[in-house]
């Protein structure tokens, strides 16, 4: 028993001594030697010369540590500048341990001062793609794939990056700065925290937050959670929730809020200005039922003084997107929102015309299919209030159908009824629309035009057309039409509008004895 004690001991010493020598020789050793080695690796991988400017400097022990410095990778022989990466200083420090379960815990990492350029030549080549040679390429198809062993970053900093992506067909350039970005993390079975700075385009931006553990990625008994914050072009986001399986992206339950304060960053992507000044706000809950379907919940749109109510069942599980949405809201006023059109200059009104020849785009009928219930209680547009409006809509294969649309506006009740199919050569259109009780001086106010004209009036109209613009359609109309007028009042200045011989006709006909007034009675006119 003593003896093994011994043998023991001295095998034990014999192996600390062993490290120590070995920790002492490599702590020794002038690891610069090693970069013609390390670029003729990355040559032979790439094609390209990586180069090391400043000393290699290892850390040996149990948690061993990398730096390097001046970090250059050349670019493609076409690229507009000669290096791709740039890199000031490359910082790794991992620990021995896990490596031995077949784990990798970086204690530190960090990355500072980086530029990295993507870019394409004008025949769409991009810089990235390497000159491996056949041998690389053969050796990367026969390589079997591998696992993703456990990995965890304690601590991970980046400061002072840039990634520039060039169009070379275009010559237009996208840049992200990365400020700074630094995570935490103690262990496998912990959160990780992020705190991201940085700019898109010049255009600010903030992520911050928490999400679940390593480990959690991988095991779906326990839902994986986040929280998340995201500040950026005029707009503000939250999402928190969690994901029971990541990997398959099922299990989902995330609350989520976003708020856009600033429209000039989105008018700028448009390209037009938007014409809203007041912030929007969208709340509301999304979960998955089974795999591609998805439920969105207590949804609410906040405009202003506008508060839209929203429910949907997204699935998109087929090839074709299906929608089942319903939209509710007791009163939403968009005049503020929408821009009176100009008046047209003197002369061009004859140039104009009023339904536009421009081909018309189904393509939106043809991407998604679904079914739309829309009910809001009081609708405000520039000069029109419309009451108890209510649609029910359908989408499928390209056709259109409400069925029906319904309001109420200056008394009276207004039924529409509409179907739009694509066609190859166009569309099909069929509508019919009954209007009752309909007071003319009640819409005639709205449009600022007084109550020179009353009346109430009936109106059923049933028509058809086809073709690839709205010009076209309306030239092809076929159907009818009844218009009937009861309890009418109408200016005399707007008989003469009719013509001096038909005016006075009409006149005669309706008021025989009192032709001199300023108004014309109108019992029943259809």
């Amino acid at each position: 028993m003593r003896l093994l004690k011994w043998i023991t001991g001295i095998a034990g010493g014999l192996i600390l001594i062993i490290i120590i020598t070995a920790v002492i020789i490599l702590s020794r050793y002038d690891f610069n030697s090693l970069k013609p080695f390390i670029s003729k690796a990355v040559h032979d991988a790439t094609g390209r010369e990586l180069t090391i400017e400043k000393d290699i400097d290892l850390d040996i022990g149990l948690t061993p540590s990398l730096v390097l410095s001046g970090v250059k990778f050349q670019n493609a022989d076409w690229g507009t500048r000669k290096d791709m990466l740039n890199v000031g200083r490359f910082e790794l420090k991992v620990s021995l341990m896990p490596l031995l379960k077949g784990s990798v815990k970086v204690h530190r990492f960090i990355l500072r001062d980086f530029d990295v350029l993507i870019e394409t030549d004008k025949s769409g080549n991009a810089n990235y793609q390497f000159d491996t040679g056949e041998k690389a390429q053969a050796e990367e198809k026969e390589a079997a794939p591998g696992t993703i062993p456990a990995f965890a970053v304690n601590k991970l900093e980046i400061e002072n990056g840039v990634i520039t992506y060039r169009d070379g067909k275009t010559g237009n350039t996208q840049s992200l700065t990365i400020t700074n970005l630094k995570t935490g993390i103690k262990g496998f079975e912990d959160p990780l925290t992020i705190d991201l700075n940085g700019k898109y385009n010049d255009e600010p931006f903030k992520v911050s937050g928490t999400l679940g553990s390593i480990r959690g990625l991988n095991n779906p008994e326990f839902p994986w959670p986040f929280d998340l914050s995201i500040n950026a072009f005029g707009t503000a986001a939250g999402f928190k929730g969690s994901i029971k399986n990541p990997a398959e992206q099922s299990g989902i339950n995330i609350d989520f809020n976003v708020r856009i304060n600033d429209w000039s960053f989105l008018s700028k992507l448009a390209e037009a200005e938007i014409p809203i000044k007041d912030a929007l706000s969208i709340t509301g809950n999304l979960t998955d039922r089974s795999s591609k379907n998805y439920n969105l919940s207590s949804a609410k749109v906040m405009l202003g003084q506008n508060q839209i109510d929203a429910s949907a069942d997204i699935n998109l599980s087929g090839n074709t997107p299906f929608i089942n949405a319903q939209i509710s809201s007791k009163g939403i006023d968009l005049s503020p929102y929408i821009k009176e059109s100009e008046a047209p200059e003197k002369g061009e009104e004859e140039k104009e015309r009023l339904f536009s020849s421009e081909p018309l785009d189904l393509d939106t009928l043809k991407a998604i299919n679904g079914r739309f219930k829309v009910s809001i209680d009081k609708l405000v547009l520039p000069d029109m209030v419309l009451n108890a409006v209510s649609l029910e809509s359908a989408i499928n294969d390209g056709r259109l159908e409400l069925r029906p649309l319904k309001m109420s506006m200056a008394g009276g009740n207004i039924d529409v009824k509409l179907d739009i199919a694509s066609r190859l050569d166009g569309a099909d259109l069929s509508a019919a629309v009954n209007v009752e009780g309909l007071e003319l001086d009640g819409l005639l106010e709205m449009v600022g035009i007084g109550d020179e004209i009353q009346g109430l009036v009936d109106m059923e109209i049933d028509i058809k057309g086809r073709g690839n613009s709205m010009a076209g359609i309306m030239g092809s109309l076929s159907g009818y039409s009844t218009v009937s007028v009861s309890e009418g009042v109408i200016s005399n200045k707007y008989m003469g509008l009719l013509g001096s011989d038909f005016s006075k006709g009409v006149m005669r006909m309706l008021n025989p004895s009192k032709e001199s007034k300023d108004y014309t009675a109108v019992r029943c006119m259809v």
